[in-house]
């Protein structure tokens, strides 16, 4: 864009970043790109190509975190500035003998088939690798974006009502409703006394609970005075266990974590109506409530509608005359994580031609499912096959490597490495298929995460006893199972 071109010239300078400027006068931009730098450094991340531009010790390219930070003791000389690239061709070159979590870690960083393929830097708190402005509002607030239930609001936006009332229960819990305290607070010179009851300071929590005219609505609903499993918690607490209770409420029948956010919501109405408008309070808070709640839970049910569902017959079904079938899948069991990858080709008439296993070390399975359709890809291309239909149970990787303007840098350099070898078959299709017709692949990426020491591909001519009953079985083409399908 030219707006980011032209921020980047400006205050991107080599000057700048050296710290030659020091003694000019910042602007407001380039003090707020300093700041922001902070930030922003904490999630970047090296996705490694080559490894040649990345320092083994100081760059954050593993999972854990930078590799200096996960080992002690001083470094052998010369060994400051090594690269990836140098240590992934030799990884007895270094003077560490590294512990067995981080080797599982180094051993599931793909090789990247073209050498002259770039690191690039992506964003290690996204899904696709792009920067995302909440994470990084969220690290700049302090909170684990690995466990994002350590910020305490979330569960505002999961309530059971409307966006309106959710954002009046999200400025709740920050404290940000307009009441006298609150007022009071920043500085507003005024008499913090409730107007409805003239008794107590008006807070948050006094006028939707405390308040003798919104414990009148309460009792109208069935909570009576002096219930301290309602009355004897804090605001938070408060909000957060009454927004997901279970229960119902009984005339009609409406969930109480439906009609509590529209009871706090009309209390707050009704408390601004009476104060600037009428000066007085509306009767029929309650059965007002009560109505909203119903109609809320007729027109938009607890949750999204059922969709609905059909029957369908899964079975494994034999590629055309003259193609060959390559099924592959990506397992990862245990804790600590033991990945595995695994695949089989077939003919036309359901033989097996030949199949892999494939022990990998830590990693999610998406990535361990990427990384068996390459290994699978690659048999096949060794085997001299032209016509390849693909199968696999990961619909989402079925996806991304059949749409090439689809940007996911998380999972580089793998998903280019699939792509450009998918398009050397003269004659290739790629579908999904549902988990009980890729049983022969589970059980071969169940085999490759098993592996105790060895990583590296195993090519199988035959096959493997632990498939030989299942591949009898999907040759015939009798078994089929009946499975539930969103339609």
């Amino acid at each position: 864009m030219p707006w980011a071109q032209m921020l980047t010239n400006k205050y991107l300078t080599p000057a700048r970043l050296r710290g030659e400027t020091r003694n000019q006068t910042a602007s407001c931009i380039w003090r707020a790109c300093k700041v922001g730098g902070i930030v922003f450094n904490k999630g970047l991340k090296w996705s490694i190509a080559n490894g040649d531009k990345v320092c083994l010790w100081n760059d954050f390219w593993l999972p854990s975190g930078p590799l200096r930070n996960l080992i002690e003791g001083p470094l052998a000389e010369g060994e400051n500035w090594l690269s990836v690239k140098s240590f992934l061709a030799n990884m007895e070159r270094i003077s560490f003998i590294l512990p067995h979590r981080i080797v599982q870690e180094i051993r599931g960083i793909p090789a990247v088939a073209d050498p002259n393929q770039e690191d690039v830097l992506v964003w290690d708190f996204s899904k696709d690798g792009s920067f995302s402005l909440k994470s990084a509002y969220l690290i700049a607030k302090g909170f684990n974006i690995l466990n994002l239930e350590t910020s305490p609001h979330q569960w505002v936006w999961k309530a059971s009502t409307s966006r309106r009332i959710k954002f009046f229960l999200w400025l709740c819990t920050h404290h940000s409703v307009p009441t006298k305290e609150v007022l009071g607070s920043r500085g507003l010179n005024l008499d913090p006394t409730c107007e409805l009851c003239g008794e107590s300071p008006e807070s948050i929590l006094h006028t939707l609970r405390d308040c003798k005219v919104a414990k009148s609505v309460w009792k109208d609903l069935g909570i009576e005075e002096g219930k301290l499993e309602f009355f004897g918690l804090n605001l938070d607490v408060w909000l957060k266990n009454k927004c997901g209770m279970t229960s119902m409420y009984p005339r009609p029948r409406v969930p109480w974590k439906i009609l509590f956010p529209q009871v706090v919501w009309t209390l707050w109405l009704h408390r601004n109506k009476a104060i600037f408008q009428t000066g007085k309070i509306e009767e029929g808070t309650s059965a007002c409530c009560i109505k909203k709640g119903v109609e809320f839970y007729a027109i938009v049910p607890n949750g999204p509608n059922k969709p609905r569902r059909t029957q369908v017959q899964v079975r494994c079904l034999k590629p055309p005359s003259g193609w060959t079938k390559l099924n592959t899948d990506g397992s990862v069991l245990g804790n600590p994580m033991k990945a595995g990858g695994g695949g089989l080709l077939r003919c036309s008439n359901g033989e097996w031609l030949a199949g892999f296993t494939h022990k990998l070390g830590n990693m999610s399975s998406t990535v361990a499912e990427l990384w068996a359709l390459k290994d699978g890809l690659n048999m096949a291309k060794q085997l001299g096959i032209d016509n390849i239909c693909v199968e696999m149970d990961a619909e989402f990787i079925v996806f991304l490597v059949s749409s090439p303007s689809v940007v996911n840098l998380m999972l580089e350099p793998l998903l280019t490495d699939c792509r450009n070898l998918i398009k050397t078959f003269p004659n290739h299709t790629m579908t999904h298929v549902f988990r009980e017709a890729n049983g022969c692949a589970d059980c071969l990426a169940r085999m490759g995460a098993a592996l105790n020491h060895d990583f590296d591909v195993h090519l199988l001519y035959n096959p493997p006893d632990v498939v030989v009953d299942l591949l009898a079985i999907e040759k015939a083409g009798t078994a089929y199972c009946n499975r539930l399908i969103v339609s």
